[in-house]
């Protein structure tokens, strides 16, 4: 929002903090359906839907932002609609509470206790480390590369990433028919969109419910008088 919309500081941070305080308790939502419904499903659900809607809802952003230009074109400044945002971006969030209120669970019950620490690891942080780290970084990255001729803000795809001596002279201006003087601000959910179909693909074919697992089995059984998942509340 601050970057491509140019909302100011004082006009993003109060649509963010509503967003994510009003979402926030669906993380115990979905972690309590995922209990009763399966986590694989609900993970899934998540990334599907985040893929179709993705699009839809920044296009909606842009509209609701009531971005300012000057007489070149260039996105100056916005006057955003505030509950429409905050909606917007609370979608969003629910998204991400439909693939973490599970995950713990499904990473858990999903290895076995000789490796689980190491298999739970491995994968959460090159989910969140890579593919979520370098989501900033490539987003602006394809921006970068539909600015049009003459734009001193166009950067060719890739060059010099992560301050490698990479010459790249990938263009994406295809991408930018309408020559618009604030490229593509769009072509960076392209990143997102094919991470979140992959793992929707992946994740059919070849991921397991783990939902039902008895992870104190592997360990020597329960013990008389010992707490487990199973233990009824009181």
């Amino acid at each position: 929002m601050t970057i491509y919309l140019k909302l100011t500081f004082t006009q993003a941070y109060p649509i963010m903090l509503w967003a994510v305080a009003l979402g926030t308790p669906f993380f115990l939502v979905f972690g309590w359906l995922s209990d009763r419904i399966g986590r694989k499903i609900i993970i899934l659900a998540g990334c599907l839907i985040a893929a179709v809607t993705y699009v839809p809802i920044y296009n909606l952003m842009h509209d609701h932002a009531h971005v300012v230009t000057n007489p070149a074109g260039l996105i100056t400044g916005a006057n955003p609609d505030f509950l429409i945002m905050t909606g917007l971006v609370w979608i969003q969030v629910i998204y991400v509470t439909m693939v973490y209120g599970p995950i713990a669970a499904f990473l858990v019950e999903y290895f076995r206790a000789k490796v689980r620490y190491t298999s739970l690891s491995i994968p959460y942080h090159f989910g969140n480390g890579w593919f979520g780290g370098l989501l900033p970084l490539l987003f602006t990255g394809l921006v970068g590369a539909t600015y049009p001729e003459g734009s001193n803000l166009y950067v060719p795809f890739l060059k010099n990433f992560m301050a490698l001596p990479i010459n790249s002279t990938i263009s994406l201006r295809q991408f930018n028919p309408s020559n618009d003087p604030n490229g593509n601000i769009y072509i960076g959910l392209a990143y997102t969109i094919i991470v979140a179909l992959m793992t929707v693909v992946i994740g059919t074919l070849f991921l397991r419910e783990p939902r039902g697992a008895k992870i104190w089995s592997e360990v020597g059984g329960e013990q008389p008088g010992m707490v487990t998942e199973a233990t009824p509340a009181e």
